[in-house]
């Protein structure tokens, strides 16, 4: 369904003043405007530094480089050597994904929803310029480019042609409305044809823009998702429904001519002589002979990869852009309600679990025997992160654990990664070995000797989920979901061994250590405290479910923090834990999920708020001090070196600048000048 966004042009106004940023482009047929400025501009305290990893949503190839659209940020490949794709620039700071790229000479333009279109120098391309943004009413999907005329796939507002001739200014030239949502559109001579979600395939005459008119259209049986055109033949992708192929050699009077059914839910397509190929989401890549448009064929398919969500041909070459693993059966790169599913239920096993997000090259010299040639990995589906000297460790879900080098936190470095076996959601680092709290695969240890080149050491299954961890004295205490907190002897860390476990009422989510008793983030559940007289044996001392629903959980100098879900922050007394009791509360829009604690500031991993930033001078009475948006959906946080690194699922890893520092983009913060160094405290 979607909803016009009468507020948001103000809202952008507002924000652009703030910033001193030119005027936001408005779309009413008239005069050339200059582009918005590009989104967080400006001076302040606290700054998105870097970005690594989350999905592929989006692709344009004009080899030897590859454009890719990388979570909240562009990624330019050189793709000479197709088996080591490698990155030499980057645009960061994108308000939002991008649906779409597409490439006209040394202009990129990206479709970035609910943002408008962005357009973007890419002359140098280790040094890709963002010249502003293109305000649309509703959200860009997709956007096609001719003769310096940008027609976008505006979703509910329909078509939407922009003349951006002027590389400093545009103007608005015509809308046709479509009954359904456009979320694709291509051009071919003076047509456009755009693929209209739940109406089909309508043809529009653009020979002349600013009287541009729908001149035809088709049913399909199908959701139109994408649409490529080829010599007065259009092939839509119609997600459930597979591929339909139109003729178009009467425009007023499109007629089908074949369909082909696709294993996954066609999305995209691209187009080589003969040949289609198919971004079938789950299925993969499908590949298509169309040489005979009245006689298509499914030639092969490559389906080792999570979600395939956009596709690009040139060169006897495919490039996919990959969304990643699943969550509850479902492939990432859609709703982010998908990704978030699990925060209130554990995630569903996936068919599949091909860990990494990112691009996939192929071969497709050989249309019937697509080879994949090299990748470029991005981890995507980060629940966690823990701070170790010159490296982090990511949880990295269904890829595993994921090792990057944060020497320079602006310039994060991803290094190796190793499968676990299961889903990895959170990690604790104990001197040389790693605690992975590897969700259906239980816990499993890590061997750390070299920081870089992780391997797997051990395994212990545990009855449940494993989503949280803690280490202290010899012992792993594993929050396990519906199974309680169960107590692993790790002495020996290549033999572990189970020696006792707690049931609590709730669902065991995460799990910290402090003078000798343990905090249990229990969901439902509330805060639970156990004593840890015996450290082979945890027994209830307390609890407190006026925490509820508890996510996560810090504790520093007689006080516990509690990430309350939907209930904002809990802030309760410990000092005598086995009598905990309420010290401040702070109702919050949103959910929180994981916290550090840098000097008298809790930061809040918000889910899709990104970052919340808590004064608890005074613990009684605890206010909010700033929210930063971020990739994904954040749920854990760490802190060290100057910044807070956050693990985003859907958005891989975000290292946000806590000092300031002159020429960095950001958005609004005030200052936040007191921090600790530490692994997650």
């Amino acid at each position: 369904m979607a909803i016009r966004r009468d507020g948001l042009l103000t809202l952008g106004l507002l924000v652009a003043g703030a910033l001193g940023a030119a005027a936001v482009v408005g779309l009413a047929r008239g005069p050339r405007v200059p582009l918005a400025a590009w989104p967080g501009e400006g001076d302040a305290d606290l700054r998105l530094a870097a970005q690594l990893g989350g999905p592929a949503g989006a692709v344009a190839v004009a080899p030897p480089l590859a454009y890719v659209a990388v979570g909240q940020r562009l990624a330019v490949l050189d793709v000479t050597d197709p088996t080591q794709p490698v990155e030499i620039g980057a645009l960061t700071g994108w308000p939002e994904p991008a649906h779409d790229l597409t490439l006209d000479g040394d202009r990129l333009y990206a479709a970035l929803g609910e943002s408008g279109l962005a357009v973007i120098d890419v002359r140098a391309a280790a040094d890709p310029r963002a010249l502003g943004l293109v305000d649309t009413p509703w959200f860009a999907h997709a956007v096609a480019v001719s003769d310096g005329i940008a027609a976008v796939a505006d979703g509910a507002d329909g078509l939407r042609l922009i003349d951006l001739s002027d590389p400093a200014a545009a103007r608005a030239l015509a809308v046709v409305d479509t009954p359904g949502d456009a979320l694709d559109v291509a051009i071919e001579g003076g047509v456009a044809v755009v693929a209209d979600w739940g109406t089909g395939l309508r043809v529009v005459d653009i020979s002349e823009p600013a009287s541009a008119r729908e001149i035809g259209h088709l049913d399909t049986p199908g959701d139109a998702a994408g649409v490529a055109l080829r010599r007065g033949v259009a092939y839509v992708a119609d997600r459930a429904a597979g591929v339909q192929v139109v003729d178009l050699a009467d425009p007023a009077r499109p007629s089908l001519l074949a369909h082909v059914d696709t294993p996954g839910t066609a999305e995209r397509v691209a187009l080589a002589p003969g040949v289609a190929f198919v971004a079938d989401r789950e299925g993969g890549l499908t590949v298509l002979d169309v040489s005979d448009p009245e006689r298509p064929a499914r030639l092969a398919g490559f389906d080792a990869m999570g979600a395939a969500l956009d596709v690009a041909a040139a060169g006897g070459r495919v490039f996919v852009a990959d969304g990643g693993g699943y969550a509850n059966g479902q492939p990432l790169g859609g709703d982010p309600d998908l990704v978030e599913n699990h925060i209130w239920g554990v995630e569903g096993q996936a068919p599949r679990a091909n860990g990494f997000a990112g691009l996939r090259v192929l071969d497709v010299g050989v249309p019937a025997a697509p080879v994949e040639l090299g990748r470029y990995r991005s981890p995507s589906f980060v629940e966690s992160v823990w701070l170790a000297g010159d490296v982090a460790y990511l949880a990295d879900g269904y890829a595993g654990v994921v090792v990057v080098d944060v020497r320079d936190p602006a310039a994060p470095i991803l290094l190796t990664g190793v499968t676990t076996g299961g889903a990895a959601h959170d990690l604790f680092v104990d001197g040389r070995w790693g605690y992975v709290a590897n969700g259906p695969g239980g816990l499993t240890v890590l061997d750390l000797v070299r920081p870089a080149e992780p391997r797997v050491a051990a395994t212990l299954d545990t009855p449940g989920e494993a989503l949280g961890v803690a280490v202290a004295g010899g012992f792993a205490y594993v929050a396990d979901g519906p199974y309680g907190v169960r107590t692993v002897d790790v002495s020996d860390p290549t033999r572990p061994r189970e020696v006792a476990d707690v049931a609590t009422p709730g669902y065991a989510w995460d799990v910290v250590v402090d003078g000798g008793f343990a905090y249990v983030a229990d969901r439902t559940g509330g805060l639970r405290v156990l004593s840890l007289v015996d450290p082979a044996r945890p027994v209830p001392a307390a609890d407190l479910e006026r925490a509820a629903i508890a996510l996560g959980v810090v504790v520093r100098d007689g006080l516990a923090f509690v990430a309350s879900g939907p209930s904002g922050l809990t802030v309760v007394d410990v000092s005598v834990p086995a009598s905990p009791r309420l010290a401040g509360q702070l109702a919050l829009p949103g959910t929180m999920h994981g916290l550090s604690l840098v000097g008298d500031r809790v930061y809040a991993a918000a889910g899709r708020d990104g970052l919340r930033v808590i004064d608890v001078a005074d613990p009684a009475a605890p206010r909010e001090i700033g929210v930063l948006p971020l990739p994904g959906v954040a749920e854990r946080i760490a802190a060290g070196r100057g910044h807070v690194f956050v693990a985003g699922e859907h958005g891989g890893l975000a290292s946000v600048r806590l000092a300031a520092a002159e020429g960095r983009r950001s958005l609004f913060l005030p200052s936040l000048d007191r921090q600790r160094e530490g692994g997650r405290p």
